[in-house]
């Protein structure tokens, strides 16, 4: 939350979960963001699947910097806008 001017009332309840860039309370938001250290502490692939906008690649970006793979680059691909 450091750099912003104004918090929310939501924002600054201690109730609110940050994750990296994802913000929740809800317990399905608590349990995408364990879902999300589960997948970085593996070695296995993905699939992310969701309505364009539902933060796929948000998910796909924080599973990379968590895992091993953290330090090297992540590349988002639009699967939508392939051949």
């Amino acid at each position: 939350l450091e750099g912003r001017a104004n918090l929310g009332i939501e924002e600054s309840s201690p109730s609110v979960q940050r994750f990296r860039e994802m913000i929740g309370r809800d317990e399905k938001m608590l349990a995408i963001f364990e879902w999300i250290r589960t997948a970085a502490k593996s070695d296995i692939s993905v699939l992310i699947l969701g309505p364009t906008g539902a933060g796929k690649e948000v998910v796909a970006r924080m599973i990379h910097e968590l895992s091993r793979r953290g330090p090297e680059n992540f590349q988002a691909v639009n699967c939508a806008a392939l051949p």
